[in-house]
Protein backbone atom coordinates (compact mmCIF):
# COMPACT_ATOMS: atom_id res chain seq x y z
CA UNK A 1 0.00 0.00 0.00
CA UNK A 2 1.21 3.47 -0.88
CA UNK A 3 0.51 5.23 2.43
CA UNK A 4 0.78 8.70 0.89
CA UNK A 5 -1.60 8.10 -2.00
CA UNK A 6 -3.74 5.62 -0.03
CA UNK A 7 -3.61 3.17 -2.94
CA UNK A 8 -3.04 -0.56 -3.11
CA UNK A 9 0.00 -1.21 -5.29
CA UNK A 10 0.29 -4.99 -5.16
CA UNK A 11 -1.30 -8.15 -3.80
CA UNK A 12 0.27 -11.40 -2.60
CA UNK A 13 -1.65 -14.66 -2.24
CA UNK A 14 -0.64 -17.75 -0.27
CA UNK A 15 0.48 -15.88 2.84
CA UNK A 16 -1.86 -17.89 5.09
CA UNK A 17 -5.46 -18.17 6.24
CA UNK A 18 -5.19 -16.12 9.45
CA UNK A 19 -2.52 -13.42 9.27
CA UNK A 20 -1.49 -12.51 12.82
CA UNK A 21 1.48 -10.15 12.38
CA UNK A 22 3.72 -8.69 9.70
CA UNK A 23 7.31 -7.42 9.82
CA UNK A 24 9.75 -6.06 7.25
CA UNK A 25 13.24 -7.58 7.02
CA UNK A 26 15.62 -4.72 7.91
CA UNK A 27 18.14 -5.56 5.15
CA UNK A 28 16.23 -7.10 2.24
CA UNK A 29 12.87 -5.36 2.65
CA UNK A 30 11.08 -8.71 2.31
CA UNK A 31 7.82 -8.98 4.23
CA UNK A 32 7.41 -11.77 6.79
CA UNK A 33 3.97 -12.84 7.97
CA UNK A 34 3.12 -14.84 11.10
CA UNK A 35 0.11 -16.98 10.21
CA UNK A 36 -1.92 -20.13 10.53
CA UNK A 37 -3.10 -22.08 7.49
CA UNK A 38 -6.46 -23.84 7.85
CA UNK A 39 -6.66 -27.34 6.43
CA UNK A 40 -10.00 -26.65 4.78
CA UNK A 41 -9.59 -29.44 2.22
CA UNK A 42 -10.09 -32.00 5.03
CA UNK A 43 -13.70 -32.23 6.16
CA UNK A 44 -15.08 -33.01 9.62
CA UNK A 45 -13.15 -32.68 12.86
CA UNK A 46 -12.99 -36.43 13.71
CA UNK A 47 -11.11 -36.97 10.44
CA UNK A 48 -8.71 -34.13 11.25
CA UNK A 49 -7.72 -35.80 14.56
CA UNK A 50 -6.48 -32.54 16.04
CA UNK A 51 -4.58 -31.30 12.98
CA UNK A 52 -6.87 -28.47 11.93
CA UNK A 53 -4.22 -25.89 11.02
CA UNK A 54 -0.54 -25.47 10.24
CA UNK A 55 1.40 -22.82 12.16
CA UNK A 56 3.79 -20.98 9.86
CA UNK A 57 5.87 -18.02 8.85
CA UNK A 58 5.63 -16.81 5.27
CA UNK A 59 8.26 -14.73 3.47
CA UNK A 60 7.06 -12.46 0.65
CA UNK A 61 9.99 -11.47 -1.55
CA UNK A 62 9.13 -8.05 -2.93
CA UNK A 63 11.66 -8.13 -5.78
CA UNK A 64 10.82 -11.54 -7.23
CA UNK A 65 7.28 -11.96 -5.94
CA UNK A 66 8.18 -15.38 -4.51
CA UNK A 67 6.16 -16.66 -1.57
CA UNK A 68 8.08 -19.03 0.74
CA UNK A 69 6.36 -20.86 3.58
CA UNK A 70 8.20 -22.10 6.69
CA UNK A 71 6.41 -24.65 8.88
CA UNK A 72 7.09 -23.94 12.56
CA UNK A 73 6.49 -27.61 13.42
CA UNK A 74 8.09 -29.62 10.60
CA UNK A 75 8.91 -32.70 12.65
CA UNK A 76 5.47 -33.34 14.16
CA UNK A 77 4.05 -36.81 13.52
CA UNK A 78 0.34 -36.10 13.11
CA UNK A 79 -0.34 -39.83 12.87
CA UNK A 80 0.49 -40.25 16.56
CA UNK A 81 -2.09 -38.39 18.63
CA UNK A 82 -1.94 -37.50 21.41
CA UNK A 83 1.75 -36.78 20.97
CA UNK A 84 3.50 -35.58 24.17
CA UNK A 85 6.83 -35.17 22.34
CA UNK A 86 5.26 -32.81 19.83
CA UNK A 87 3.44 -30.90 22.55
CA UNK A 88 6.75 -30.36 24.35
CA UNK A 89 8.22 -28.45 21.38
CA UNK A 90 5.24 -27.21 19.35
CA UNK A 91 4.97 -23.59 18.26
CA UNK A 92 1.29 -22.77 18.02
CA UNK A 93 -0.42 -19.59 16.81
CA UNK A 94 2.49 -17.24 16.00
CA UNK A 95 1.25 -13.80 16.98
CA UNK A 96 4.25 -11.45 16.88
CA UNK A 97 7.53 -10.93 15.03
CA UNK A 98 10.75 -9.02 15.83
CA UNK A 99 13.89 -8.94 13.66
CA UNK A 100 17.47 -8.55 14.83
CA UNK A 101 18.98 -5.38 13.25
CA UNK A 102 21.09 -7.42 10.81
CA UNK A 103 18.07 -9.51 9.83
CA UNK A 104 19.72 -12.89 10.47
CA UNK A 105 17.39 -13.72 13.35
CA UNK A 106 13.63 -13.43 13.67
CA UNK A 107 11.90 -13.86 17.01
CA UNK A 108 8.29 -15.05 17.06
CA UNK A 109 5.80 -15.37 19.91
CA UNK A 110 3.76 -18.59 19.92
CA UNK A 111 0.59 -17.62 21.79
CA UNK A 112 -1.05 -21.05 21.82
CA UNK A 113 1.97 -22.95 23.15
CA UNK A 114 3.34 -20.28 25.53
CA UNK A 115 6.76 -20.13 23.87
CA UNK A 116 9.00 -17.70 22.04
CA UNK A 117 11.14 -19.03 19.19
CA UNK A 118 14.36 -17.86 17.58
CA UNK A 119 14.32 -18.38 13.80
CA UNK A 120 17.19 -18.31 11.28
CA UNK A 121 15.87 -16.14 8.45
CA UNK A 122 18.15 -17.69 5.82
CA UNK A 123 16.48 -21.09 6.17
CA UNK A 124 13.37 -20.55 8.30
CA UNK A 125 14.80 -23.07 10.77
CA UNK A 126 13.85 -22.92 14.44
CA UNK A 127 17.13 -22.36 16.30
CA UNK A 128 15.69 -22.47 19.83
CA UNK A 129 12.50 -22.32 21.86
CA UNK A 130 12.05 -20.42 25.13
CA UNK A 131 9.47 -21.58 27.64
CA UNK A 132 7.54 -18.81 29.36
CA UNK A 133 6.01 -21.06 32.03
CA UNK A 134 8.00 -22.65 34.82
CA UNK A 135 8.32 -26.43 35.00
CA UNK A 136 5.16 -27.95 36.43
CA UNK A 137 2.89 -25.02 35.62
CA UNK A 138 -0.26 -25.98 33.74
CA UNK A 139 -2.50 -24.20 31.25
CA UNK A 140 -4.05 -22.37 34.21
CA UNK A 141 -0.80 -20.42 34.48
CA UNK A 142 -0.54 -19.77 30.75
CA UNK A 143 1.21 -16.50 29.83
CA UNK A 144 -0.14 -15.99 26.30
CA UNK A 145 2.69 -14.11 24.53
CA UNK A 146 1.07 -11.57 22.24
CA UNK A 147 3.67 -8.93 21.32
CA UNK A 148 7.46 -8.55 21.14
CA UNK A 149 9.93 -5.69 21.39
CA UNK A 150 13.65 -6.22 20.80
CA UNK A 151 16.23 -3.91 22.35
CA UNK A 152 19.40 -5.09 20.66
CA UNK A 153 21.69 -2.59 22.44
CA UNK A 154 20.84 -4.22 25.79
CA UNK A 155 20.42 -7.72 24.35
CA UNK A 156 16.89 -7.90 25.67
CA UNK A 157 13.64 -9.25 24.26
CA UNK A 158 10.46 -7.99 25.91
CA UNK A 159 7.32 -10.12 25.66
CA UNK A 160 3.82 -8.83 26.37
CA UNK A 161 1.82 -11.68 27.90
CA UNK A 162 -1.89 -11.15 27.23
CA UNK A 163 -3.29 -13.86 29.50
CA UNK A 164 -0.97 -13.31 32.47
CA UNK A 165 -1.09 -9.51 32.12
CA UNK A 166 2.71 -9.37 32.44
CA UNK A 167 5.87 -8.51 30.52
CA UNK A 168 8.61 -11.14 30.38
CA UNK A 169 12.22 -10.04 29.94
CA UNK A 170 14.58 -12.42 28.11
CA UNK A 171 18.32 -12.20 27.49
CA UNK A 172 18.94 -12.68 23.78
CA UNK A 173 22.48 -13.92 24.47
CA UNK A 174 21.80 -16.55 27.15
CA UNK A 175 18.16 -17.02 26.05
CA UNK A 176 17.22 -17.07 29.73
CA UNK A 177 14.06 -15.64 31.24
CA UNK A 178 15.36 -12.82 33.46
CA UNK A 179 12.17 -11.37 34.91
CA UNK A 180 8.40 -11.19 34.65
CA UNK A 181 6.76 -7.92 35.61
CA UNK A 182 3.05 -7.30 36.21
CA UNK A 183 1.52 -4.79 33.82
CA UNK A 184 -1.31 -3.70 36.13
CA UNK A 185 -2.00 -3.79 39.82
CA UNK A 186 -5.58 -5.05 39.52
CA UNK A 187 -7.10 -7.63 37.20
CA UNK A 188 -10.92 -7.57 37.54
CA UNK A 189 -11.38 -10.87 35.69
CA UNK A 190 -12.96 -13.64 37.84
CA UNK A 191 -10.50 -16.43 38.73
CA UNK A 192 -12.55 -19.15 36.99
CA UNK A 193 -12.60 -17.19 33.73
CA UNK A 194 -8.92 -16.29 34.03
CA UNK A 195 -7.90 -19.91 34.55
CA UNK A 196 -10.09 -21.06 31.69
CA UNK A 197 -8.49 -18.74 29.15
CA UNK A 198 -5.45 -20.99 28.98
CA UNK A 199 -7.58 -23.72 27.45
Amino acid sequence: IDATAAQTLRYFSGAGTNLLDVAVHPQTGDVWVANTEARNQVRFEPVLRGHIADHRLTRLALNSGAVTVFDLNPGVDYGALPNPGAQATALSQPTALAFSPDGTVLWTAAFGSDRVAKIATATGTVLSRLELRSTGQTARQMRGPRALALQESRQRLYILNKLANTISVVSTTSEALLAEVAVGSHDPMPVAVKEGRGF
